[in-house]
């Protein structure tokens, strides 16, 4: 298994991480990553404590575009790291990296996503870099604030939460087409139903209304994160969900959601 908070490989009786020294209890063994999936042939849950979530085997890979290969990283701590370092550098040329790997990585399993970063690599500009920075330095990087830069393809909700999940992956998540798949009409206080967004739009828009309930999201699953995850991150929740819906689970999905009454703080 992984710990918890520093996300190195530790073993899977440990009871604290022999590199950071933090404390690892049972609720670890509901990790989303380097542990067993949920059984396919038992999806139903009657009991929260019970949540189950497949394992998220998205590629762990990046681009250095210092020697031009692919760089394959242990785990998902250590990628994120990577790409916040470089989101979040004074140096433009990083912050250009850091972006184009948001690319690379969002596009890893899709035919076009060098057309892509290099569309983006050509067309963005210093004072585009220079603007996003400055939203980040002053942690008023909102996905409404960041569309209103204009950097090349980072126009729709999907690639610019992805910004914002690498630059804070302990409080934000990713808000995609796939994740928008579980809205329930049923319930009310599922985040995602509140979202405006019709099957047939090529994205979800970035507005207001979007980003209220994207914001709402991001906090569920932090709770659900923490309370039975037992990770302060709340993209790991989320990675779930986006397995589940991989699986065409979404019914399983939508109650685990269900469980948990409207947030407001």
């Amino acid at each position: 298994m992984y710990c918890k908070k520093c996300g190195k490989k530790i073993d899977n009786d440990s009871k604290f991480c022999k590199f950071c020294g933090q404390a690892q209890n049972e609720k670890q063994n509901l990790s989303i990553e380097g542990q067993s999936a949920a059984s396919a042939d038992n999806w139903e849950i009657d009991n929260i404590e019970k949540l189950k979530f497949p394992v998220y085997d998205y590629p762990k890979k990046l681009f250095d575009f210092q020697t031009n290969k692919e760089v394959e990283f242990v785990n998902y701590r250590q990628l994120e790291t990577n790409i916040q370092k470089n989101l979040r550098s004074s140096e433009l040329e990083k912050i250009k990296d850091g972006l184009s790997n948001v690319l690379f990585w969002g596009y890893y399993r899709t035919g076009y996503g060098v057309v892509r970063i290099d569309r983006f690599r050509e067309k963005v500009t210093a004072q585009q870099l220079m603007a996003f920075h400055n939203l980040v330095v002053s942690n008023n990087f909102s996905p409404i604030n960041i569309k209103k830069i204009g950097l090349p393809e980072f126009s729709g909700f999907s690639f610019v939460s992805k910004i914002i999940m690498f630059l804070n992956p302990q409080k934000y998540v990713i808000l995609d087409k796939k994740i928008m798949q579980l809205r329930d009409n049923s319930n009310e206080n599922n985040p995602l139903t509140n979202i405006s967004y019709r099957e047939n739009d090529s994205g979800i828009r970035i507005n207001k209304n979007s980003q209220f309930y994207y914001y709402e999201w991001c906090k569920l699953c932090k709770k659900i994160a923490k309370e039975y995850l037992n990770s302060e991150y709340a993209v790991d929740a989320e990675r779930g969900f986006f397995k589940l819906v991989e699986k065409n689970q979404l019914n399983y999905g939508k109650k685990i959601i269900s469980k948990f009454p409207k947030i407001t703080k």
